[in-house]
């Protein structure tokens, strides 16, 4: 029998601080077990600042997918880290994120 991928990946709300290193390693470790994947999340006040937090982005999730093997994805969102931890923690992922294969 082949192990198939949960739908909603792991998500790792991220400030781009060194206190994320450390998330990462326990999702990973969660991943590998759940034959997961991991979704980076930055939340900006504005769209002004969007193109900075996926460009910074892109590159976490292209360094974790190298060197650790985890399937990675990123998103950034506009809002609030109240509201929008929550909302794409909670939604199921139908919407396009951006996959790095």
């Amino acid at each position: 029998m082949s192990e198939s991928k949960v739908s909603q990946p792991i998500v790792i709300p991220t400030d781009f601080t060194h206190v994320v290193e450390k998330a990462i390693d326990h999702a990973v470790m969660i991943a590998r077990q759940l034959n997961n994947s991991i979704l980076f999340l930055h939340v900006v006040e504005s769209e002004k600042d969007k193109a900075e937090s996926d460009q910074k982005l892109q590159t976490l999730a292209e360094r974790t997918q190298a060197t650790l093997g985890i399937e990675c994805a990123f998103e950034t969102a506009i809002g609030s880290y109240f509201t929008e931890i929550g909302r794409v923690a909670s939604t199921p992922y139908t919407i396009p994120v951006q996959v790095l294969l």
